[in-house]
């Protein structure tokens, strides 16, 4: 099996300056280049094979998964395991600069090894990594050879990290990972299942893009 994880496209707020460094919300919509990227690696993925889609629901990443399909005309699988990791409401339209909002991550960050901790309303890094192992759990069961998931930069490394420590992967190799390995508006990450095992062969290829 082969599988193609696509970021979504630029949303509003990663295409404002203003809030670029804001929490986006679970109905940030596509910018006008977001669709254009989509379009873009809908192209390309017309000489990819591919045999279904599944897509995060939240509006950024259904909107990019939409409209690659309109060119590929594929069965399309609409997934809450594909959403990005929950924050805390609160949070949502925030800058992440604000001082309430470094707060309540510093709050975050130091109950990070406590699996029964929470703020409010967000994912633990506990509850994030079941939700991926269940994906990856999903994925392996598919009977489909070519599968194209469009998703969220956090879910998809988290996802690649799975596919490498299983269940021993702890927060503190998730966040250096997350500074390291950039993942850009529908960038491809190319990952093979072969002898029940995974393969990294593609990562966060842009070339669509030109750029």
């Amino acid at each position: 099996m082969k599988v193609y994880f696509v970021r979504h496209g630029q949303s509003t707020f990663n295409a404002d300056p203003f809030h670029n460094k804001t929490h986006q919300f679970p109905t940030t919509p596509l910018a006008e280049e977001g669709f254009a990227q989509a379009e873009k690696v809908a192209e390309r993925f017309k000489s990819i094979p591919v045999d279904i889609i599944y897509t995060s629901s939240q509006t950024r990443a259904l909107q990019t998964a939409e409209t690659i399909n309109n060119v590929l005309q594929k069965k399309l699988v609409v997934a809450d395991l594909l959403i990005e990791k929950r924050t805390p409401t609160i949070l949502h339209g925030k800058d992440r600069n604000h001082p309430e909002a470094i707060e309540i991550k510093t709050l975050i960050k130091e109950h990070n090894n406590d699996p029964d901790w929470h703020y409010s309303d967000e994912e633990n890094f506990f509850d994030f990594k079941a939700r991926g192992l269940k994906f990856i759990e999903e994925l392996e069961a598919m009977p489909n050879e070519n599968v194209l998931v469009v998703t969220h930069g956090y879910i998809m490394i988290l996802i690649a990290l799975l596919m490498v420590y299983g269940d021993d992967l702890t927060d503190s190799i998730f966040n250096p990972f997350i500074k390291f390995a950039h993942t850009t508006n529908t960038g491809i990450t190319m990952m093979e299942y072969d002898k029940e095992k995974w393969r990294l062969l593609t990562w966060n290829d842009y070339s669509h893009l030109g750029e």
